[in-house]
């Protein structure tokens, strides 16, 4: 498993299993063309190097072919002839987010044998042979020069159908395939040699693109810190996501699912969605939130805070209780968030 910095960049040992056959009716140079045809068939399975989220990416394909002699002579027969053959098969899996390929080559080829015993000069070797060749077509059974063509036309089509699903594959990929996966992370942030920030998170996701962004789908935790390295506030959730600019900057960052903000002086945030802007340095959700101070517990749709939560307002503000009077039935609002809360 190939390593960078003690961390896995996604490949592993790989393995290829081929296994195939030949089947020639009549190998003698006398007998019939139709009998003196290779047919060919086999089967492959590889473990490939590539491993993306935890998950192989295996593939396996049936191939088929022929080979179509060329000459009568046992030199020529058994040496020199046409290839002619297709493979399909499927590369990947839609396991965990991943794309799983279906493709279909068409490959083909020659080989040529010259017979030394015949003491042929080369020049008017290629010559007699070129001749010989399409005398070989011309004598070449209808259904097998039929098919030869419908291989040979398909090709085309195929190379041009290939290019386009390989275009949309990568597309597709870009989006949706990490660049690199960390596992058990914690990042330092610093500002002028002053630790600001510490995030911990099981698993960092980054993606590529002209805007690339970076995802931390099992969860996160980020404790800020004073100038002085005392903790100012703390926030945990179930996913989060930042957004880059292009240039290395991150524009956004969002935490999704009991989000959870405790401050320096207690106070707690309670929402299900939490949006930070790095260039107005605030914190802001629409959703529904639940603030609880030492006093009392207010409730309501939509805040705005600053990013080390001291100071805060909720645009619309549906209750409030103070806390000798915690004994009365919270909302229905409040009761989404205790009962997350719980199952959590």
């Amino acid at each position: 498993t190939f390593k960078k910095f003690d961390q896995s960049q996604g490949l592993k040992n790989s393995m290829r299993v081929s296994l195939g056959t030949q089947y020639i009716p009549d190998p003698r140079p006398t007998a019939a063309y139709g009998k003196r045809i290779n047919y060919r068939i086999g089967v492959k399975y590889a473990q490939t190097a590539l491993e993306l989220k935890n998950t192989p990416l295996n593939e396996y394909g049936v191939t088929a072919g022929i080979g179509l002699p060329v000459g009568r002579s046992y030199i020529l027969q058994n040496f020199s002839m046409v290839n002619i053959g297709f493979e399909v098969g499927q590369r990947g899996t839609i396991t965990n987010g991943l794309i799983k390929e279906s493709y279909l080559k068409l490959p083909s080829g020659s080989q040529l044998m010259i017979d030394g015993s015949r003491n042929q000069n080369l020049i008017n070797f290629r010559s007699d042979f070129r001749n010989f060749c399409f005398r070989s077509i011309h004598k070449m059974p209808k259904i097998i020069y039929i098919i030869c063509l419908l291989l040979f036309f398909a090709g085309f089509s195929a190379c041009e159908n290939d290019i386009a699903v390989v275009n949309s594959i990568t597309a597709v990929a870009e989006k949706k395939l990490p660049l690199q996966t960390s596992k058990n992370v914690e990042l330092i942030y610093s500002d002028s040699a002053v630790v600001r920030a510490k995030l911990t998170a099981p698993q960092i996701d980054h993606f590529g693109g002209t805007k690339p962004y970076t995802v931390l789908p099992i969860g996160m935790n980020i404790i800020f810190y004073q100038a002085t390295k005392k903790e100012q506030t703390t926030l945990t959730a179930n996913y989060g996501i930042s957004y880059d600019n292009g240039n290395g900057v991150t524009e956004k960052m969002e935490a999704k699912g009991n989000v959870i903000v405790i401050n320096e002086k207690g106070e707690k945030l309670n929402t299900e969605h939490l949006t930070w802007n790095a260039f107005t340095k605030k914190i802001y959700t629409d959703d529904f939130v639940k603030i609880t101070t030492k006093d009392q517990v207010i409730w309501g749709d939509g805040m705005e805070a600053d990013q080390d939560f001291s100071e805060y307002k909720i645009k619309n503000v549906k209750g409030e209780i103070d806390i000798k009077d915690a004994d009365l039935a919270p909302t229905e609002g409040e009761k989404k968030i205790n009962n997350k809360e719980n199952n959590e």
